[in-house]
């Protein structure tokens, strides 16, 4: 999510496995970042609050940009470098998230990360 370029990136670590290699990718799940931006928390000055793609992560006062892409847009990169999906998860929210964020101002029932996981053939 940190990644703007992530086709060249993307395309470096697929040609650095081995047969049967494991490549595991974690991206912010678009649907979180959608209900943080509707929240306003987490999240800021993005290109669409109901289709974020590129914007700003906040960790307290400081900004860093960050790139959201969803399932579609990994597989078509996996299947260009000869990847196959073997791994998608959504997985809940940890005990330091829900501790530090007040329950009306939690993303209600929304996974923050989308995890993926791909061998080469």
């Amino acid at each position: 999510q940190f990644i703007e370029n992530i086709d060249n990136v993307f395309k470096t670590l697929s040609n650095s496995l081995v047969k049967d290699g494991i490549l595991l990718v974690v991206d912010f799940n678009r649907e979180h970042v959608r209900e943080c931006l509707k929240a306003n928390i987490s999240f800021a000055d993005f290109d669409s609050n109901e289709n974020p793609k590129k914007g700003w992560k906040t960790f307290g006062e400081i900004k860093t940009p960050v790139f959201i892409r969803d399932t579609e847009e990994y597989e078509i990169l996996a299947n260009k470098n000869g990847l196959k999906k073997i791994l998608e998860i959504y997985p809940p929210f940890t005990k330091e998230f829900i501790d530090r964020y007040p329950q009306d101002k939690r993303p209600k029932n929304v996974s923050e990360y989308l995890i993926l996981g791909y061998k080469k053939l």
